[in-house]
């Protein structure tokens, strides 16, 4: 009988970009409710508006998942994904000409909650929860300037981050959650690839996942 051989040990990440830093912090401070204390995190870092995921009618999706609040952290869009943010109807408004990008400010946080990849289906509806109590406390902001959360996981060889619609670099995990690898470990450190966001490949980025990585690989040798 074949034995299937354990995933190991990975550990859970966030990203989460706002408008400014205490914005980020209150998005933090409910995720630690769901997960417990932060164990590291990168420092903020001033960037440009992520794009968001909308979820195209010619892709296939189903009804469900294209009803979703299509939140993520990117740093590389398609031209198939718009930059606005879906009706209260689950629709993409229908808008002209390019839009600016919001400036803010982004970081990634890790935590000491261990995960596997079959679980990330699960954080993405908990950090989709996160942006909703968000958007019902800060009464008065423009929808586009809500946090925007992204949770993935740090596995000895593999940072991976799961986003609500898919792409042709992202695998199906569940209605409404792909996994997508935007990092790998090799024999020379960290390499990323064409869609993993610049904030990852940064010093910053870098350090973080490095330290990450080495809980992860503790966890792996006291289960061992």
């Amino acid at each position: 009988m074949v034995r299937m051989r354990p995933y190991g040990a990975a550990k859970l990440i966030c990203g989460v970009w706002a408008v400014d830093d205490g914005l980020v912090s209150r998005a933090v401070q409910l995720l630690t409710r769901a997960y417990g204390g932060v164990f590291a995190r990168t420092p903020l870092m001033p960037v440009a508006q992520p794009g968001h995921d909308i979820v195209p009618r010619e892709v296939g999706v189903s009804e469900e998942n294209s009803a979703m609040r299509p939140l993520q952290l990117e740093g590389q869009r398609s031209a198939a994904e718009s930059g606005h943010r879906p009706d209260d109807a689950g629709r993409a408004p229908q808008t002209s000409g390019a839009v600016s990008p919001v400036m803010g400010v982004q970081q990634f946080v890790g935590f000491g909650h261990r995960t596997t990849a079959a679980q990330l289906p699960d954080a993405v509806i908990n950090t989709a929860a996160v942006e909703e109590q968000l958007i019902d406390q800060l009464v008065g902001l423009d929808a586009i300037d809500v946090p925007v959360l992204t949770p993935g996981y740090v596995h000895p060889a593999k940072v991976v981050l799961a986003h609500r619609v898919d792409q042709p670099q992202r695998v199906y995990l569940a209605p409404g959650a792909f996994a997508e690898p935007v990092l790998w470990y090799g024999p020379r450190g960290w390499r990323g690839h064409p869609w993993t966001p610049p904030a990852l490949l940064s010093h910053d980025g870098l350090t973080f996942v490095g330290r990450m990585r080495d809980v992860a690989l503790d966890d792996a040798r006291g289960a061992s």
